[in-house]
């Protein structure tokens, strides 16, 4: 995982039996292209990328000089981390790994984000939210909102030092 993660992040994601050699592709997948910002390209969230192909992928992938955020994407279900059929254009929830040192509450997690409104509470979409938080703090943005939802290992200690009320 690079210098990118402390040993305690690596510590909290080996707990979700962290597959990072899982042989997957994102084929006609593109929904980190469509939910994420790139700050690079001026793309903000929830908006196509210029870069993103008819039927699925990404026209830069390849080139060097793609983006950096696209470059060291980690995307959890290209890790292993869900199942086939939890594909985030499937499921409608791109989840991803969050370093505890990047965080404003120092806390390693599993961030996701809606593709679609109302994803979270589809039954892939729960099913996705359900396997995650069952190993690690799971915070899910709903679609196109400052809104989130968070369950897992550490949520009273998110909540609390996010202001969240119980």
């Amino acid at each position: 995982m690079g210098n990118r993660f402390s040993k305690e992040d690596v510590e909290t994601m080996e707990k979700i039996s962290l597959n990072i050699l899982a042989e997957r592709a994102c084929e006609e997948c593109d929904a980190c292209c469509y939910v994420l910002e790139v700050r690079e390209l001026g793309k903000p969230s929830y908006q196509d990328c210029a870069h993103r192909k008819q039927g699925g992928g990404c026209s830069i992938w390849t080139d060097p000089s793609r983006p950096s955020v696209c470059g060291s994407w980690n995307c959890a279900w290209l890790f292993g981390w869900l199942p086939e059929h939890l594909r985030p254009d499937k499921s409608g929830i791109v989840f991803y790994p969050v370093a505890a040192h990047l965080t404003e509450v120092g806390l390693a997690h599993v961030a996701g984000q809606e593709a679609w409104s109302g994803a979270l509470d589809g039954p892939l979409g729960q099913e996705a939210f359900r396997l995650l938080s069952g190993k690690i703090l799971t915070v899910v943005r709903l679609f196109g909102t400052q809104v989130f939802r968070a369950a897992g290992p550490g949520v009273e200690l998110w909540k609390e030092k996010v202001g969240v009320s119980h």
